[in-house]
Order: structure tokens, then sequence, then C-alpha cells
């Protein structure tokens, strides 16, 4: 079922620019090489779902391409079909040598251009290359004829397997292996050069419509490139094992001088990788792999302000609108598959059936919920992200020309984010752990190290307030194909954050910049969240309801970038009335991450310009009241010591400010502030996550001596540490603060606090309830 699903996916119109991209990409490569070893070649790679079958298939109705599909035969799930004799020809080395092997491939090749060569003298003529090319395309269309094509290109190999086993048996025979090399080498050349005169004299002025000097002629690509990988491929060269794909790379070298291409297709970042060794000593310059695949493609335009509802962004047909192909592509061919594309969804994170407690599947849908970035300095880190870039979804955005690491992350996919949700929860499956999975993951990738220390706090923040969102949902439950993405109750987030307790005080905040506002459950009584993901903002643009709508829509919050204020870290879309989605009904939460004793920064939502003034086009004089009072909340995440003060100095009057701003600030990182902190085993975890990083955090001894004596190496420089107890004062300055001895941090004081107005007078007024 579903390789047929897959098949009707692909009658439909192809979508976006990326098959234009990638041509125009390829002709530019091939104007540019040097004709080096290796420079005709390019790796397309990534994750699954998202297109590269699809993007070179399309490519070929422009560029005459010989395709070749090397799944297995057995694999009925994908499409387009196998191609098992090419695939066979391929794999099995018989345990040549890499020079047999080589020239076997020429063999191959040569063959095979001399056939396609023949059989377009037979076809009829086109006005324009991109036409003939077009033509060749839908003649391969016809599987049988493909597969008696590549099955001919194997036959009749006795006179050239005695060669290559001759060559073998006598490898030390220099001389007579570069002699049949070199032969088979012209063999080849002789067949491309006749093959490529024939498409060009099959193309009316044989001329490739491109700005480009030296467009690519002739395309070769091997889709599911990695099992030219496999080991059990290898060739031998003396005491080195070279894979197929290494052989088969050193083959294509061959042709350098000629306008020809090869691209290799894989999820697998592995075959990014430099290829083993050439006969050429000229230096390698590889072309960077290629990963612009299609992403947010669907055909029409998914939301219009003012016309959608909360309710509608959680049902499955318009969450797979999102993101790759895969799952909008094929969405209404069969009910049966529509039922199926949540399961879907889990499958390709999980890459299996089975939810497996601490798999890579697992570690797969916490970073697609919480936004998870690697250390590129980190090899395991690495290792890891190239491996759920293969087979759990993760997106490669970049490869560096040195190939030494991968810039890869979990862009918004909002079906992707509600399938994750499922397995971190496993709420079908009635397993319990002593750990949140989520908190699991993140501890586990903690201690290898793999966490950047800048984003550590950050995470912390979104893994809690994404717990809370979690928990609300099961606080009110409702009935929704997407059961995450459901809208819930921001009290009842609030509520799940913080717990009945501290809610309680919550409940009773006033403004802090109005006087004689109402409370916050006044007025968030009908409030709404549905966000079930990060995604990484990129500037102060995102910060505005011209942006939050939007995001509500697509179920997503916003880790933001540099802002206008350095100040906002998350930010949280709110739908303030059950009401369509647009600007002039939304709000949010603003969250500000601290884990030092340092002042607070002010959040001037307003000044940043989030709040769009009037109340829209046709609005009633009420609906403007309600649009330019609209309330919001910030929220300071205290992880550290308890500060100096707890908001800014900054406060604002009813002159400034029209939005009533609800300012909480939670102090503290434990299961007395956060409800969703389920025992001491996850409270360590957030510790180790939150706290300040300098040379005594991880030291081992941790008593004062030992301390003192780290210390005294120096490894930063104060007067309270005994940095300057080698020198001997004037006496009468004896105040002066000098050798006394490492002071213990200030106990934390935990809770969650209010800010209240103060009138722009002098008072004497606590700020704090």
């Amino acid at each position: 079922m579903l390789g047929l699903v897959t098949a009707t996916a692909w009658r439909s119109p192809y979508q976006g620019d990326a098959a234009k991209s990638f041509i125009d990409s390829i002709h530019g490569m091939n104007s540019q090489r040097l004709n080096r070893a290796y420079d005709n070649i390019i790796p397309i790679v990534q994750s699954s779902g998202t297109g590269k079958s699809r993007m070179v298939d399309e490519a070929a109705k422009s560029v005459f391409t010989l395709p070749c599909n090397l799944r297995p035969r057995e694999d009925t799930t994908g499409y387009p079909k196998a191609d098992p004799t090419f695939r066979g020809f391929l794999l099995n080395t018989f345990g040549l040598t890499h020079h047999g092997l080589k020239i076997r491939y020429l063999f191959f090749f040569s063959r095979l251009f001399t056939m396609v060569a023949e059989d377009i003298e037979k076809m009829s003529a086109h006005d324009t290359y991109a036409a003939f090319a077009n033509a060749w395309y839908e003649k391969l269309l016809d599987g049988e004829y493909r597969n008696n094509l590549y099955q001919g290109a194997t036959e009749g190999y006795g006179q050239e397997n005695r060669v290559i086993h001759e060559i073998d048996y006598h490898e030390k025979a220099s001389d007579s292996r570069n002699l049949a090399l070199k032969d088979a080498e012209k063999k080849c050349i002789s067949a491309l050069e006749r093959l490529l005169r024939n498409i060009e004299r099959q193309s009316g002025d044989g001329n490739v419509k491109v700005s480009h000097s030296r467009p690519v002629r002739l395309l070769l690509y091997f889709d599911e490139a990695h099992y030219l990988l496999s080991p059990t491929t290898a060739a031998r060269l003396g005491f080195e094992q070279l894979t197929a794909f290494d052989v088969l790379c050193d083959t294509f070298g061959t042709f350098s001088q000629h306008d020809v291409f090869v691209a290799y297709l894989s999820t697998s970042p592995t075959i990014i990788s430099p290829p083993g060794r050439s006969d050429s000593w000229s230096p390698v310059i590889l072309q960077a792999p290629y990963v612009e695949l299609p992403f947010d493609v669907y055909p029409q335009t998914v939301v219009v302000e003012n016309m959608m509802s909360i309710e509608e962004v959680a049902q499955v047909s318009h969450l797979v609108k999102f993101g790759r192909p895969l799952f909008w592509t094929r969405w209404g061919i069969y009910s049966s598959v529509d039922m199926d594309t949540i399961p879907l969804a889990r499958m390709k994170i999980l890459c299996s059936m089975d939810i497996k407690e601490g798999g890579r599947g697992e570690i797969a849908a916490t970073c697609i919920r919480l936004l998870i970035e690697f250390s590129l300095q980190r090899g395991e880190a690495n290792e890891l992200a190239c491996r759920l870039v293969e087979a759990h979804m993760r997106i490669v955005f970049s490869v560096p020309q040195h190939r030494q690491y991968l810039y890869t992350g979990t862009p918004s996919e909002p079906l992707l984010a509600e399938a994750s949700a499922g397995i971190l929860h496993k709420r079908d499956t009635g397993f319990v752990y002593e750990m949140t999975p989520a908190v699991r993951v993140v501890s586990g990738l903690f201690s290898r190290g793999m966490i950047p220390y800048d984003d550590r706090a950050a995470l912390a923040a979104r893994l809690l307030l994404t717990l809370a969102r979690d928990e609300s949902s099961r606080l009110g439950w409702r009935r929704f194909e997407a059961v995450y993405s459901a809208p819930v109750s921001v009290l009842s987030f609030l509520e799940a954050l913080v717990g009945p307790t501290h809610m309680d005080t919550i409940r009773k905040a006033r403004p802090g910049n109005i006087p004689n506002g109402i409370t916050l459950e006044e007025a968030f009584k009908d409030a709404e969240m549905n966000f079930t993901h990060f995604a990484k903002g990129g500037d102060d643009s995102i910060l505005s309801d011209r942006m939050a709508w939007m995001a509500l829509a697509r179920c997503m919050a916003w880790q933001c970038g540099n802002n206008g204020q350095q100040a906002i870290h998350l930010y949280i879309p709110i739908l303030l009335w059950n009401v369509p989605l647009g600007r002039y009904v939304v709000s949010g939460i603003f969250v500000q991450i601290r884990r030092h004793a340092e002042h607070p920064i002010p959040m001037d939502v307003e000044g940043l310009g989030f709040f769009s003034p009037g109340g829209g086009k046709n609005a009633t004089s009420e609906q403007v009241n309600a649009a330019e009072t609209r309330p919001y909340i910030t929220l300071t995440m205290d992880f550290g010591d308890i500060p100096d003060q707890l908001f800014p100095n900054e406060t604002h009057t009813s002159c400034e400010d029209s939005h009533p701003c609800y300012a909480i600030s939670i102090v503290g990182c434990s299961p007395a502030v956060y409800s969703v902190i389920k025992n001491q085993a996850e409270h360590d975890v957030y510790t180790r996550l939150v706290s300040s990083r300098d040379v005594l955090d991880e030291h081992p001894r941790v008593d004062e001596e030992h301390r003192k004596a780290v210390m005294h190496m120096k490894p930063s420089w104060s007067m309270t540490d005994g940095s300057f107890d080698w020198a001997i004062r004037d006496a009468s300055h004896k105040s002066e603060p000098g050798n006394a001895p490492l002071q213990d941090p200030p106990s934390t004081v935990e809770g969650v606090y209010i800010q209240e107005y103060v009138p722009p007078v002098d008072s004497e007024e606590d700020s704090l309830k």
C-alpha cells in the first residue's frame, strides 16, 4: 500500500523551484570545475521525505539522464522502483581488487553508453535539448525497457572477465595492469563521446538554453547511494579496503574532461566523505554537498488571516501542509492512509514501529520539540546528528566545503511535533518511568557534553514550558485528531507550570504598569495557546502580533534571536478570545531567563512594537478598544540565586502604556516552584543545566580546603579568593576585602512573585507580594 500511495503522489504536479535550482547549480558547477578527479560528482544529502528522488526525477525532464535506484528489490515501500540488475552489478564486487573492479565498471559503462547511443539514434529528433531529454525520460518510464537496457549492459563479459581476473592474479605486473586499465578507459570514453554526439544530433541545434558556458550534457544519478558504502562491497587494494562507492567515484574520474555530472542521493551523510584512493595525483576538489530540498511548498495558501479557528489548526489535514513534502503529497489519496498519517510520522521519527527507551528515536523526538542543537566541536555530537539525519528526520541546513561537520536542526514541522509528543509521553503504552522521557534524554545529552553551554539554561526553560503545556492538555482533555496540537487554556498552562498553590497568587495578579487593572484570571479567562514545539527566531521581526497569529497557525513558540532588547529569550503566542486567528486578537507570554543574580532587563513589549495599532478593517469601536488594550504576560525565570531585585526599576504609567502587563517572576528551579519537576532525580538534571559554569562547578573535591587550593592556582583573580595574598598592603586599609576565605553562595529564596503597580511618585510600598 505504501508503495502504491507514493507512486500515486508522484503523478501530482511538481511543486516549488528545487529541481530548477538543482539544474542551474550543476550547470554552474560544471562550468567552473577544473576537470580534476571527483569534481564532476555531487552528493545530495537530506532527511527522509524531503523530495530528493522527485527532484532529480524532475530534473531528468530537462537534462539527459541515466538513473539508477539502488533500493533492494524486496523493498516495495519506496518509489521509483528499484533497478535490481544495475544494483546487483555495482554491489557484487566478486572480491576483485580496486583495479579489477574499476575495469569491470568501465566495461559496463562502455556497454551502457553504446546501447543508449544506438537506441537514441532510432528516436525522433527534437528542436531543443530539453525537449529531447524529456523524450528520453518518457522512454525510461517503460519499466520493461529500462530493465532490459540495464540487463543488456551487464551481459556478455566473457573476454572482459578473463582480462579482469588476469590482472587480479598478477597484481604485481603493473605494466600489464596499466595497459588494460588505459584500454578500458579509452573504450569507455569513445562510447561516451559517441553518446554525447548523438544527444547533440537529436537535440536540434544541440544548445542547452542556460546562461552557463559549459552546461551538463549527461547526468547520472544513484538513488539510495549509501548501499555502495556497505563493507560487503569492499574491493581489495593490498591491505586497504575500498568500497564500491570509492571505486565508482574513481571510475567517473575518467569522464572528468567531458560534460558529464554524477549525483549520489542518500539520507546518510556518510556519502559526503571524500572517496578513497584515486589513480589521479591531482589535488582533490570536491563539490559542496547539495542539501537545498523542498520545504513548505504546499501548492495552496495554507491559512488566511481572520479565517481559521484555533480548533481547525489541530486537524491532521492542516498539520500535514507544513514542512517536507512527504505527508501532504500523500494526503487524500486513500482515507485509510490519512488515518495512519500520525503513526507514519511516528514511525519515521523512531525508524521503527517499536518505542524503545533511550533510543535515537526518542532523542529525535525530544530534539524536534525542544529545538536542541549540538556542539559542533564535539565529534560524538556530530556523529549523533548524522545518525538523526539518516534515520530520524533531522534536517541538514548546510554542509561546509571542508565537510568536517554539518549544520543540522529541526525546523518547524507541526505534524512531526505532534508525533514526537506521542512518542515522549507514550500515552497508550502504559509505560511508567522514574524520569520523564524528555528529561532523561536531555540529561543524557548534557552528560555527554553535546549541549552548547550558552543554550543550557534556555533549554531547561523550553523543557519546563513544554512539559507544562503537555500536562495542561491532560487537565483539559478534548477530542481532537491531533491531541497535543489542540488548544489549552492559558490558566491551565500556568497552573500546570507552578502548581495550584502558586497559581492562587498568579490568578489574583494585577498589571504592574497600569493602575486599577483587572486580575490576570479575568484578563485571560478565555485565552488559549497551542504550541507543541519551539522554532528559532532570526531577528526581532518575529516579536509582533503580525507574526504571532501565524505561529499559532503552526503550533509553535519562539526561541528568540537577536531581538532589539536582548531581554526576551522565549515567546509563547496566545489567542485571547475564541475568534479566528488574526493580529488584533493575539498576545503572548514573553520569557526572560536568568541564572545569575544580575539586575533584570526591562521587557519593553510595547516599545518593541509588538502590538499593531487599531483593530483592523471594519472593526467596531468595541473591537478597536479591545485590540488596543490587549493584556500580555512577562515571565522571568530566575534559575540562579535570588537577585537584588526581581523586576526592573523602570515602571510604566498609564500615560505611557495602554496594554496591561502581568509580570511574574519565578525564582528557583525545583519542585517547590515548578510542578512539572516530579522528583529529586529530575531536579538534579535541571540543577546541572542551569548552574553557572566555572572551574569549581565540576571539581570532584568540594570541601573548603580543596576549593581554596584550586583558586590559589589563579584560574581567575579576585580580592576575596586569595588571589593577592602574596603581597602585603598598607595596614591603614584593613577594611578592604583581601584574603577572606571563599564564601558559599547565598541560599536561594524560591518562590513565585508578582510585580505590583507602583505610582510614578516615590512610594514606600513593597513591590513584591
